[in-house]
């Protein structure tokens, strides 16, 4: 059983919508047409989604395979583990519904409460969360319409951990967004409209949707599962810090996730015993990389406490 909270699935997006080709492997899929809007110029295979319509075609694809798909649906509580199951109650408009899951998979985001109802600690301070926001610009004079952007912010603008993108996603659009810290949120969108006016490429654009969501600045849960739980992607913390990004890591969690959850049935239960090697198997792929982002973005914030440009960070490392 798939259930969403959203009225249709994959909408309303909240990223930038930029991953790595070898996700569709992963899936088990071709790219369908409309999946994929651009390919960027870049070192690796990138690609830029329309995410609303690839999770929705997901979301089919799921259905026509046998999964109860459940939109406009609320997991609003999860009892303790049995031995077997977890009674999960769903609410869908006024009506509440009693599910026995022999294992359930959080895979909600960013701002995620599943892992919390069925008992892990995932509550953040504030000071641990930051604010995105961004527009979805049209009628634009990119000097590069297929390479993708994302710096911190220079002066006269405020320094790291602030950073700004642009990421092209047709002819003469682009996804424009700006990283705050949470503190600063109230002032993103201004500061972001500031920015824009101030780059001539931009500044003749047009503004056609504004996108917001909150980027945790806090590394992945060390223990993403309990009995008859899995947490995965956004849920379980496995963003970039440099860049938010998450796509990627969220695909590969949900196939290891997938995996492991039938080893545990075949083995009887979805106990935590059974579900550790899902940890174990992110070690190399998604625990690895994220280190390695962390201490990068680490020494950035350092250097620029002790007001060194961002270039000699990036250099040192």
């Amino acid at each position: 059983m798939l259930v969403d909270s959203r009225k249709v699935i994959g909408s309303p997006i909240r990223c930038g919508e930029v991953t790595q080709t070898w996700i569709f492997k992963l899936l088990d899929q071709e790219p369908r047409p409309g999946w994929v809007r651009l390919e960027l110029e870049a070192k690796g295979p990138l690609v830029v989604l329309d995410r609303a319509r690839f999770e929705l075609e997901l979301s089919l694809i799921a259905s026509a395979a046998g999964v109860t798909v459940m939109s406009s649906t609320t997991l609003v509580a999860i009892g303790p583990f049995d031995g077997q199951r977890r009674p999960a109650t769903l609410e869908h408009g006024n009506e509440r519904t009693l599910v026995n899951a022999r294992c359930i998979i959080a895979a909600d985001g960013v701002s995620s409460l599943t892992a919390r109802k069925a008992g892990l600690n995932t509550r953040l301070p504030l000071s641990a969360i930051g604010s995105g926001v961004a527009y979805q610009m049209t009628q634009l004079s990119l000097a590069h319409p297929r390479r993708m952007t994302m710096e911190p912010l220079l002066p006269p603008w405020p320094a790291y951990p602030y950073y700004f993108w642009t990421i092209p996603n047709g002819p003469a659009q682009a996804n424009v967004g700006l990283y705050v810290p949470g503190r600063e949120g109230s002032r993103a969108q201004a500061l972001l409209d500031s920015i824009i006016a101030s780059q001539p490429h931009l500044a003749r654009g047009r503004k056609d949707a504004i996108v917001v969501g909150m980027i945790p600045e806090a590394r992945p849960l060390e223990v993403p599962f309990a009995d008859g739980l899995l947490v995965c992607g956004g849920a379980a913390r496995f963003l970039d810090p440099n860049t938010g990004g998450g796509i990627s890591s969220a695909i590969l969690s949900g196939r290891v996730a997938a995996e492991v959850v039938l080893e545990a049935f075949a083995l009887g239960a979805a106990t935590a015993d059974a579900l550790r090697p899902y940890r174990r198997r992110l070690e190399p792929t998604v625990y690895r990389t994220l280190k390695t982002r962390w201490r990068f973005h680490d020494s950035t914030v350092d250097f620029a406490r002790r007001g060194l440009p961002w270039k000699e960070a990036r250099d040192a490392k």
